[in-house]
């Protein structure tokens, strides 16, 4: 059987994590030549691992990164309601 990742889960602010790994992966975008543009981010307060959302939005953002032809602009976004919080790139 395959064991489950351990997840360190805690109440976190999910909006000031995606302002955080967005601004920590501007350089890579300013190198590709891609626009970085991050909406306006609510606060989305829920239990969740960190770290492990950290690692899922940096993996998206190096992805569209990599994959957005230069000149071109990638959007993040959080939206809040009806009891959950979607992140949008």
């Amino acid at each position: 059987a395959e064991e489950r990742p351990h997840l360190e889960v805690a109440p976190v602010d999910l909006g000031e994590i995606v302002a955080t790994v967005a601004e920590r992966m501007r350089p890579r975008f300013a190198a590709a030549g891609v626009r970085l543009q991050v909406d306006p981010v609510p606060s989305a307060r829920c239990l969740a691992d960190r770290a492990r959302i950290e690692q899922a939005l940096t993996n998206l953002l190096a992805n569209a990164a990599g994959y957005t032809a230069s000149g071109g602009a990638t959007s993040v976004s959080v939206a809040v309601g009806d009891g959950q919080a979607t992140v949008s790139v």
